[in-house]
């Protein structure tokens, strides 16, 4: 990285990495971290956090970011702990600006090549993303952050969209977290048989999920948290055949293990 006054250039790659497109990744966000569930909306708006071959380059200037990535845009295959083939297959660019110390958005685009492996016939999708995000810390161990997600996915002429809301108040060992989504699929996403006229056509779905946590174990290298977490889920009258109703409810309890945060 090249800094002078106000500006820096900057270049980075990685076997595994993150490309220039969206937000962070949900459970790197403040408000999305104490949250159990990945978003219905992921592939969406955050899914290629995880890219086998990536190369960044960018440019700061005051509170403006501009950056260009040439990436692997297939997804990581199921066996997570063996090597994917490496290759700069995909690009993306993105925008992004800080008018404040707890404000951020960010603009981004990218075209993706052979993006899904359950969908080995879809050659390539465009993927554009828009995010709003604040973070207000009151205290050392009191924080309000809150996220808002846009994200569309181009494909084979078709568009489908997707829209999250997420916040999370931490206090103390304590925090509550909520997030509510709507995001379109297709029938091939909701496991829909070929033979179906339904397998090619979209559907809106709702989820909406409230949950606490509370660190039993806080600032001791790991922090262990026991938490709980309800959620809604909604879908069209058409759906009632696969899904047996239009409205789901189901609630979870779980323990988290995280390293604690790193102290200045």
């Amino acid at each position: 990285m090249k800094t002078f006054n106000n500006q820096s250039f900057f270049v980075y790659g990685g076997i595994v990495g993150e490309p220039a497109l969206g937000p962070p990744m949900f459970w790197h966000r403040p408000s999305g971290m104490n949250n159990p569930d990945a978003p219905i909306g992921h592939h969406w708006q955050d899914a290629s956090h995880i890219t086998w071959g990536v190369l960044t380059a960018g440019y700061n200037f005051g509170k403006f970011k501009i950056e260009g990535s040439a990436f692997n845009g297939t997804e990581p295959d199921e066996n997570r702990w063996a090597f994917d083939t490496i290759r700069l297959n995909s690009f993306s660019g993105r925008f992004s600006v800080n008018p404040t110390k707890d404000l951020s958005f960010q603009i981004s685009h990218a075209f993706l090549k052979k993006p899904e492996r359950a969908e080995p016939d879809l050659d390539h999708m465009h993927r554009t993303t828009a995010s709003a995000m604040y973070n207000k810390a009151f205290s050392d161990d009191r924080n309000w952050a809150t996220t808002f997600v846009w994200g569309q996915n181009y494909k084979e002429g078709h568009a489908t969209n997707s829209f999250l809301f997420e916040s999370d108040y931490t206090f103390g060992k304590n925090a509550f977290f909520g997030r509510v989504e709507r995001v379109k699929k297709d029938g091939h996403e909701l496991v829909i048989p070929h033979e179906d006229p339904l397998h090619e056509e979209d559907f809106w779905l709702g989820a909406y999920s409230i949950g606490y946590v509370r660190d039993l174990v806080k600032n001791k290298g790991i922090d262990v948290g026991l938490g709980g977490m309800a959620t809604f889920n909604s879908n069209p009258a058409t759906l009632v055949p696969y899904y047996g109703g239009t409205k789901h409810a189901g609630w979870q309890l779980f323990l988290r293990f995280r390293p604690s945060r790193m102290k200045h």
